[in-house]
């Protein structure tokens, strides 16, 4: 990952609980009802981009619980999207991945300088 100058993760259904709880058995209990979660890999990957300063693209299911590093309204691109062509085509999609986009390309010229100082 110190290589890359951005991450995509893209977080599809691996968990899926029909009817169950969080915090069983406390004050904080809460139900769940047909809840769709990601395998814990994408926070992982998620967390990795960040703290490395990459520009973060979290792409998920619309299904898809949101939580930890895979939640929108913070510093990264989050855009819950069908994973289907249509959906990647659309006008939405394609300005949210050019804003993403234009990060990396900052983040890569922003890297090559680093770099070039260090030779």
């Amino acid at each position: 990952m110190l290589q890359c100058a951005g991450t995509i993760v893209i977080a599809y259904e691996r968990i899926y609980i029909q009817d169950g709880f969080e915090q069983r058995g406390s004050r904080f209990e809460k139900r769940l009802y047909r809840e769709s979660m990601p395998t814990v890999w994408n926070q992982i990957e998620a967390a990795m981009a960040y703290v490395l300063d990459q520009p973060l693209l979290v792409l998920a299911e619309p299904s898809m619980r949101q939580e930890g590093l895979l939640e929108a309204h913070y510093d990264w691109h989050m855009q819950q999207v069908d994973l289907t062509l249509a959906a990647i085509e659309s006008p939405r999609f394609i300005a949210v991945f050019a804003d993403w986009k234009k990060h990396v390309e900052a983040f890569n010229r922003m890297k090559e300088g680093k770099n070039d100082q260090n030779d």
